[in-house]
């Protein structure tokens, strides 16, 4: 049974969507998102989710099926996409992955595991910088021997912390990504290792990076800055008109009043079923 799988890459704008819709008619396909953004139900318009039109010409998976108040994380969207995958391999079809967030893509192609880099419940709830307040550093190397405690920390910034702990990753994330600062903070107060050195164990380890499937077909469009730019204007434009502040207010007072975080992750995927013109991902957008 043939194992190929079609990807259509490009920057916002170029026109990824319509490429893969063509394909997927034209080759008896079904369509897989990969986009951080449209897996989240609500914000249609500012995510720009495929319209009614568009969810008819071609089935879809992996859109508008996340709480936006919920915790994702890649390795959730990895085990759910690989498995419509299957599914749509198992029907004789082919599946044409589509999106605008490379790493979803390069964990959805290859083999990589992420269940090392996983945080318990505790150390997810828990604030950054308390975490990095209250180390307690064990199994020590060289690289952990100057770990903060409780009181040389208080004055640091997050950054600055992670470098007493982890002067690799420090230098690799900007000082102002206090995201990925802090799940890796996290990541050394649950288990007393620096993140940079958990990835390299795990490279030299595992047989990272091997194709999941065979042949990828990777079709990326390039499209030029004179012929893009005034695409986007139109598009924004668009947006404004069909609703978007509408939409981001009524997200934000949903955010502040009714929402609820949960890091209890989507039911497994059963035979994905496409996308039709009522699902969320195939409300009407520009």
């Amino acid at each position: 049974m043939s194992r190929a799988v079609v990807v259509v890459l490009g920057c916002t704008g170029s026109g990824k969507s319509k490429l893969a819709i063509d394909l997927a008619t034209r080759f008896n396909g079904e369509i897989v998102g990969s986009d951080a953004m449209q897996i989240y139900k609500g914000l249609d318009i500012v995510t720009n989710k495929i319209t009614k039109e568009e969810a008819a010409a071609a089935p879809h998976h992996c859109i508008g099926y996340v709480s936006p108040f919920a915790q994702y994380t890649v390795a959730e969207y990895q085990a759910h996409a690989s498995a419509i995958i299957d599914d749509i391999h198992a029907r004789g079809k082919l599946p044409v992955v589509v999106g605008g967030t490379n790493f979803y893509i390069e964990a959805l192609l290859f083999h990589q595991s992420f269940a090392e880099h996983r945080l318990d419940d505790a150390s997810t709830a828990r604030p950054a910088y308390e975490a990095a307040r209250s180390f307690s550093p064990h199994g020590a190397t060289a690289t952990t021997a100057s770990a903060p405690t409780a009181s040389a920390a208080a004055g640091l910034s997050l950054h600055e912390q992670l470098k007493l702990v982890d002067p690799l990753m420090a230098q690799r994330l900007h000082p102002r990504d206090e995201r990925k600062i802090s799940r890796s903070l996290a990541i050394y107060h649950q288990h007393g290792v620096p993140h940079s050195t958990m990835l390299l164990t795990h490279l030299a380890t595992n047989q990272q990076f091997r194709p999941r499937y065979h042949p990828i077909i990777c079709c990326s469009i390039d499209c030029p800055p004179d012929k893009l730019y005034p695409r986007l204007d139109a598009r924004v434009d668009a947006m404004m008109e069909t609703g978007l502040l509408s939409e981001l207010r009524d997200f934000h007072q949903a955010l502040h009043t009714d929402g609820r975080f949960s890091v209890t992750p989507p039911p497994p995927p059963s035979p994905a079923a496409p996308a039709t013109a009522t699902d969320p991902a195939s409300a009407s957008a520009p």
